[in-house]
């Protein structure tokens, strides 16, 4: 699985077991990350630092579903 990120602090944050106050999101993925890695030891994970706003297909979209949540 590739997950692309926009923002170099997420993306650091992600590979925290324990973040801080306040990254409930990023304790969540590493939590569903590791357990699916647990059950399918064949996949790997990568996390990519990507530049916002390049012309990145999917990147644009994906910026305003984040903004609506």
């Amino acid at each position: 699985l590739h997950f692309f990120v926009d923002d170099s602090s997420a993306a650091s944050t992600i590979f925290n077991p324990r973040p801080k106050c306040g990254q409930s999101f990023a304790y969540s993925f590493h939590q569903t990350a590791s357990r699916f890695l647990d059950a399918n030891n064949e996949h790997r994970i990568s996390i990519r630092w990507c530049h916002s706003h390049c012309g990145i297909h999917g990147n644009e979209r994906a910026d305003r579903l984040a903004k609506q949540a």
